[in-house]
């Protein structure tokens, strides 16, 4: 993951688990049929299970 988001890692790495579920921002260039992402902001979302009385 690290190769992927570069310095967006280094700033999040401790947030960062197994199934962790995040919101980014970037740019997708495609070169070669080849594909690469540039992150520009990453944001870890907090997804809870609404409870009800049901």
């Amino acid at each position: 993951m690290h190769a992927l988001l570069g310095k967006m890692y280094e700033a999040h790495a401790a947030q960062l688990a197994v199934d962790t579920i995040v919101q980014i921002r970037g740019t997708i260039t495609e070169q070669d049929n080849e594909y690469s992402l540039r992150v520009s902001n990453l944001r870890v979302l907090l997804i809870q299970k609404e409870m009800t009385g049901r």
